[in-house]
Order: structure tokens, then sequence, then C-alpha cells
């Protein structure tokens, strides 16, 4: 795993290698994604204790599929009024949950042989809690739009910075968190942070304000994921969710880094075409723009199995990026609303109104 950062120690945390672990997958109409994740759940070197499936009023095989792979099968029920979707089912799943450490994982996600022995090494040497950005598989041309998304995703956590420990986390990743049951509860869970479609984010800064040290890596060789194979709609439906309000749940100091670095891509970009039709500074603006995209392919290898043409053609995914971004603006503000998975969720502007 690759080490992004952390915040605190808990010198008094004690780990037994025979803790129990119960692994929770929050899962709403995830039958074409959940058998690779519980396939190779069971291929791990070290066994979990339980596997708990949250059924999320899945309209399709979710629940029987989880059953016949030996699965502790949950039903979330009604969501009650003011209440997520995913935060729901995590905390369903934590409250059933019997063993001393907490595995959320997202159904979408497939792991390495040794990717729970490995989890679990590093909760007992860090305590508190954990999360790991799986490593993005692109399987498809149009996956190839995520670039900037996941770029930026990495970038706010405030962790993946050359400063490294100076900075202060600002959020988990929410695919996979491993945490100690007890810490979770004591915290407040899914249950306090109800509310927010950032999940990760308000949960990462729960844990915060709760002293309890918070450690983020990259997954790659440990976990991955495809992030919305279902197809374009679905990849722009997805990072329209997840940046309605995430733009401003940042830290002011990751929101300016990140608008400097996206202003900058922006202006190499205005600079390479101006000086090819004007005929001036053509070789300084090509340098620029090499530079700049070497310095995005070398990100994107880090993070998922990007190709190297985004050394190229990165201006294709900043248009994406900007489109989607002016979207998920006018859904915060002016539709109030954002819809994933069959779902019209409030977005929390509106909320605050309320």
């Amino acid at each position: 795993m690759q080490k992004g950062g952390e915040r605190g120690d808990r010198d008094s945390f004690n780990y037994a290698g025979n803790n129990t672990v119960s692994i929770v997958v929050p899962a709403r109409n995830e039958e074409e994604r959940l058998p690779s994740l519980l396939r190779t759940i069971g291929m791990q070197t070290k066994k979990a204790g339980e596997i708990i499936v949250v059924d999320d009023n899945s309209e399709d095989a979710t629940a029987s599929i989880a059953v016949r792979s030996g699965c502790r099968v949950i039903s979330a029920g009604a969501l009650p009024p003011g209440w997520i979707g995913k935060s729901w089912a995590c905390w369903k799943g934590a409250c059933t949950a019997e063993g001393e450490i907490l595995i959320f994982l997202d159904a979408d996600t497939t792991l390495e042989a040794d990717a729970l022995e490995r989890m679990i090494q590093a909760y007992g040497e860090k305590g508190g809690a954990i999360s790991i950005q799986p490593y993005h598989s692109i399987r498809k041309p149009y996956e190839q739009l995520s670039a900037i998304f996941n770029i930026i995703t990495m970038m706010s956590t405030n962790l993946f910075t050359p400063l490294g420990k100076r900075l202060k986390g600002e959020a988990f990743f929410g695919p996979c968190i491993i945490c100690g049951r007890s810490d979770y509860f004591t915290a407040g869970g899914h249950r306090k942070i109800k509310g927010s479609i950032l999940d990760d984010v308000s949960l990462g800064r729960l844990f915060q304000d709760s002293d309890f040290p918070v450690n983020c890596y990259g997954g790659r060789g440990v976990i991955d994921f495809r992030m919305y194979p279902g197809g374009l709609g679905d990849l722009l439906e997805g990072w329209s969710k997840n940046f309605s309000t995430g733009a401003f749940s940042i830290g002011i100091f990751s929101f300016i880094l990140i608008a400097m670095w996206i202003t900058g891509a922006y202006s190499i970009t205005v600079l390479l075409v101006a000086s090819a039709v004007g005929g001036s500074a053509a070789a300084s603006a090509l340098f620029l723009y090499l530079g700049y995209g070497l310095q995005i392919s070398w990100m994107l290898k880090r993070i998922g199995s990007f190709s190297l043409l985004h050394i190229l053609i990165y201006p294709v995914d900043l248009i994406f990026f900007l489109f989607t971004f002016i979207r998920s603006l006018i859904m915060t503000f002016f539709l109030h609303s954002v819809t994933w998975k069959g779902r019209n969720i409030k977005t929390e502007s509106d909320r605050g109104r309320e």
C-alpha cells in the first residue's frame, strides 16, 4: 500500500492477532459486481470472522447472490428520514457485526489474496481508522474520463503531497475503511453523519474530531475497483454526485492548491493554442504543455491503469471535468438534488435551508 499520511498515535493500542473481523458490504443493485468481491474475499490468506452484506432495497439478485456465497444478509429496510442510503446500510451492518475490527468495503471492489492480512496488520500497527483508495482498473475507453477526478480525490485528502504528515488529513476514502468496532461507536459512526452525501469526508473528520488516529493509503497491489462500469451516463451521474458538494467540503488550503493546479492546466492549454495560431512562443508553450502532461501521467500511474495518452490528450479530461463540475453546481444550488442508483438525494445546501 502507498502511504498517504496519518494523524496522531495511540500508544495504548494493543493489537491481538486473534481479533475477530467483520466485513460489512453495503449493496444496492450490485448483482453484477458483488460476485467478484465475494470470490476474492473467499481467497484471502487470512479469513474474516463474518461477511455481512446489507441489501439496500435492491431490485435485482443482490441478496440471493450473497446468500448463496455464505454471507450473512441483512435487509436495510425502509430508508429513515434524513439518512443517505449508503450510510444507513453501513450503520445497520455495524450494529449487527460481532467482530472487534470492522472493514467496510464497497461492492465494486476486489481484493488481492493477502489484502485482508495486510489491512489488519496496518490497523494493528496504527489503530484508529484506516482508509484505502482502491487502484482504478480501466477496462473501457469512456472510463479514462475519470482521470482528473481521481487526481483531485487524492489531492483533496491533503496527505499525498510533498508536505506529507505536516498537513492535517481532510478525508477518508469511502470504498475501504478499517476501524475498531469500539472506536466506531465511540465516534458516533455513520449515524453521526447520516445526511452527508460525502460520507467518506464526513466520517474521516468525525474520527479526527474524536481524536482517533486517521491513516490513508493508496491501494495499488492490495485492492482495486472499476468506477462506474455501467456506461458514460453512470460515470457522469456518479461524479456529479461526488462533486455536488465536494468542492466546498475540503479545507481551504486544499481548495486553493487544487484550484491553482486546475487553472494552470487550462492556462497552458490556452497558451499552446494561442501560440500555434499566433506563431509566437510555440516552443515554450509546447514544453509547458508536455510538462503538465507528464505530471498528470505520473500521478495517474499510481492511481489506476490509465492510458499514457493522457500526456497528450489531457485537455479532453479537463473539458469533461469542467462540464461535470458545472452540472454539479446546477444540481446543488438550483435543483437541490442529485440522482444516484435510482434515488433522488437532497444536496446538503438544500438540507441547510430546512
